[in-house]
């Protein structure tokens, strides 16, 4: 084989590597914002825990009472969650994934307990959902038809 064609496969292969190590880092660097949520689901279809201690990932566990919802950064999409109930002494165990796609998800607590699926929804804020669609106009702030009666300011 020709020095050139030896160049050329060794410049292939490089490139092929540093694109799949850029992938491996994109994947497993990604940073998610999770609320963490431990509300009544369904207007009290699934009750909201009492006391509760969660552990994400083997960190130190965070108590939660009813009606809390809480906020954490996670890396990565596959995430493993221990929820330990202090009334009932009960202790239950997931794993979850957060799609590459979304950067913050809600992870509803007494889904995961009761094992009722999905458990992580993206999260869209209310003003959001609220707002009305763009028509493509620019809004300049002003009334674009005065009243008559209207008083200007100098």
């Amino acid at each position: 084989m020709n020095t050139k064609k030896k160049r050329l496969i060794v410049r292939a292969t490089l490139v092929v590597a540093y694109v799949l190590a850029i992938a491996v880092v994109f994947v497993t660097g990604k940073e998610h914002t999770l609320l963490i949520d431990n509300m009544e689901v369904d207007e009290g279809r699934i009750a909201a825990f009492e006391e509760v201690l969660v552990s994400i990932d083997g960190r130190e566990s965070v108590e939660y009472y009813a009606d809390d919802r809480d906020m954490t950064v996670l890396k990565g999409q596959t995430h493993r969650i221990v929820i330990e109930d202090e009334i009932s002494g009960t202790k239950v165990e997931r794993e979850f994934k957060i799609p590459l796609d979304e950067d913050m998800v809600i992870l509803y607590l007494p889904k995961v307990a009761s094992g009722e699926e999905p458990y992580v929804e993206r999260f869209v804020p209310l003003e959001l959902e609220s707002m009305p669609e763009d028509d493509g106009e620019i809004d300049t702030g002003f009334l674009s038809d005065p009243s008559p009666d209207a008083e200007v300011v100098p």
